[in-house]
């Protein structure tokens, strides 16, 4: 196979030479999509998980045993959520009823059409004083890409084609692998030839890899976890319970956007649209995360705005929206104030996604260089002193039957 035998150029390059810039106005759009992930609880996960979790505890006994098919939902799952609001691109497992050996482990369809494939392994091979770049120590998973895309994906193509592939190893990391091939004939037979093969990123030594999706190599104490868990909660218990999405799943998203915009599909636009149909979509472009969580993402929209846009759930936006409408201000001057008519919803990440305006914006965290004169220090005690009042306006919400005792509720400074 001329990826195993090296007979064609293979290299490591920059991640953007193979996925391209990501645009100013859709930087967030993966933490849009990773929220989608943490806000969700598939249930159909949850039994794959498990199975995942068992393996791997009878793994810590015997390390030799590490079997690839209970990484593969898990796997999947991050795939569906990377495009999830992505029209005419939708990714799919491999399909065990049909014999063929150049079948992928995930498939990519292209307004219906599976076209660009993806391979799972259970390890990466670092690399080594004879093979530096790494690339044909992992050449078992590359030569899978290639051997799926020249069996299946080349016909009736116009030449020359750039294979977009993914190489996964367990769920825990991606490289990008793009295949360029050209069309050559000769006596009336046609011959697909490749002429280089491109990776990005490196393969990693010995640290974690760049595109690292999950940190399972830092799971501890594995025995402790009872019953079967959802993929938000895997994720978050895996990567440390960090709510901003990983490397590896940015760069999948924005792989996703390559293939959109490789084979024409219409880019799906990301904003936020307000609910009243004469206001313009709200671009991204600007915005600064100020704060990301396991349910919302908090965002300024641009550099001198004064207050905060929070995206979450619909669920969780419109009983937050029914709190502001029915508190009385002058009865809560603690409590932070809506945004008249700024609530929507998100676009670019699938339904069920909402937001709305709250005022003021808090720059940051308060540090010792806040209470350094006595002036700052009788400032900030005074605010402090505000923390018993938001237990009487806590009862009072929960008296109009608002907020719940397990409900959050964000409060601005005096």
């Amino acid at each position: 196979m001329e990826v195993r035998d090296a007979q064609v150029p293979c290299r490591i390059v920059d991640i953007e030479d193979i996925l391209g810039t990501c645009l100013p106005d859709r930087r967030l759009l993966p933490d849009v999509r990773y929220l989608q992930l943490l806000l969700a609880d598939p249930k159909h996960l949850q039994t794959e998980i498990g199975k995942l979790i068992a393996m791997r505890l009878r793994r810590m006994h015997s390390p030799h045993i590490d079997e690839e098919l209970p990484y593969h939902p898990i796997t999947l799952g991050l795939f569906k959520y990377a495009a999830y609001g992505q029209n005419g691109l939708g990714f799919f497992s491999e399909d065990h009823n049909v014999e063929d050996s150049a079948c992928e482990d995930i498939q990519c369809h292209i307004s219906g059409s599976p076209l660009e494939p993806s391979e799972i392994k259970v390890k990466e091979m670092k690399p080594s004083p004879a093979n530096p770049d790494g690339i044909h120590n992992n050449k078992e998973g590359l030569s899978k890409i290639y051997k799926c895309v020249k069996s299946k994906y080349l016909d009736d193509r116009p030449s020359p084609v750039a294979s977009l592939g993914v190489l996964v190893t367990r769920c825990e990391a991606v490289w990008f692998v793009e295949y360029l091939w050209h069309k050559e004939e000769c006596d009336g037979s046609v011959t697909w030839q490749l002429k280089h093969c491109r990776v990005a990123p490196k393969f990693a030594a010995p640290d974690f890899p760049a595109g690292l999706m999950v940190a399972t190599l830092h799971l501890q104490s594995l025995e402790d976890r009872q019953g079967h868990i959802g993929l938000s909660k895997f994720m978050l218990w895996a990567n440390h319970h960090k709510a901003a999405p990983p490397q590896g799943f940015r760069w999948l998203t924005q792989y996703v956007e390559r293939l959109a915009v490789k084979h024409g599909l219409p880019i799906t636009p990301v904003g936020l649209r307000p609910v009243e149909p004469q206001k313009p979509l709200l671009t991204l472009q600007d915005a600064v995360i100020v704060g990301q969580g396991h349910r919302s993402l908090v965002v300024r929209l641009a550099p001198d705005d004064d207050f905060v846009v929070k995206i979450s759930s619909t669920a969780n936006t419109n009983r937050e929206h029914n709190m502001h409408m029915k508190a009385v201000y002058s009865k809560c001057q603690h409590l932070r104030k809506a945004v008249p008519n700024l609530r929507g919803v998100v676009e670019g990440a699938g339904e069920g996604l909402s937001f709305i305006g709250l005022q003021l914006f808090c720059p940051g965290t308060i540090s010792k260089a806040h209470v350094l004169s006595d002036s700052s220090k009788t400032t900030y005690i005074n605010q402090a002193r505000n923390l018993c009042k938001f237990i009487a306006i806590g009862i009072f919400l929960h008296s109009l039957h608002v907020l719940q005792p397990n409900q959050s509720i964000c409060f601005a400074w005096s």
